[in-house]
């Protein structure tokens, strides 16, 4: 899953070197909208095998990654790009996505050294 999501945001990104300015800031917004996506399953993933999640939390988590996970192919981008960006990122800031992307956030953080 990790591979698929990431080949697409490279996907995505090389694919928006030969466009108008509109399509391409379309494009990047799904791209962003990818990144942030992966980074929420992760955190879910996480927090799933830490035995945080509830059955209900995992089934949404199951559903989300049926229906937005092929938002992100980059061997079928969608006829709609910003619906597709909007919908993934409707979804990465609720739910159990959006508790794992700020557990992915707080991990993150946590790692990166601060320096005084």
């Amino acid at each position: 899953m990790k591979k698929v999501l990431l080949a697409s945001m490279i996907s995505l990104g090389a694919a928006g070197c030969a466009m108008t300015p509109t399509q391409n800031a379309t494009q990047v917004a799904l791209y962003q909208a990818c990144g942030s996506l992966y980074l929420a399953q992760t955190g879910a993933q996480a927090l799933r095998s830490l035995n945080k999640l509830t059955v209900p939390q995992i089934q949404q988590l199951t559903i989300a990654q049926k229906t937005l996970v092929p938002l992100c192919n980059p061997n079928s981008i969608p006829t709609d790009p910003n619906a597709a960006a909007q919908q993934i990122t409707q979804a990465v800031t609720t739910g159990v996505l959006a508790m794992g992307l700020q557990y992915s956030e707080t991990q993150a953080s946590k790692a990166t050294p601060t320096t005084k």
